[in-house]
């Protein structure tokens, strides 16, 4: 989904969670904070950069790529 926005960023309209209808009756999802208290429960980004060519001007980066950890 991210690679999507990278290379349409005029069609990035964001995200939006919400319950899923087609579940069980009294499934529950949970979303934690950054700050809570489990440290292995908490949201994480993680964004790779690298180039070989590195410019002495600011630009757009390119060649960007996306990986999913969990």
């Amino acid at each position: 989904m991210v690679q999507d926005w990278v290379n349409n960023p005029s069609e990035n309209y964001g995200l939006m969670l919400n319950s899923d209808s087609t579940s069980v009756s009294d499934s529950n999802r949970y979303f934690r904070p950054t700050e809570y208290s489990n440290q292995d429960q908490r949201p994480v980004l993680t964004i790779k950069y690298g180039s070989s060519d590195i410019p002495k001007v600011h630009s757009a980066p390119t060649g960007l790529g996306v990986s999913v950890s969990e």
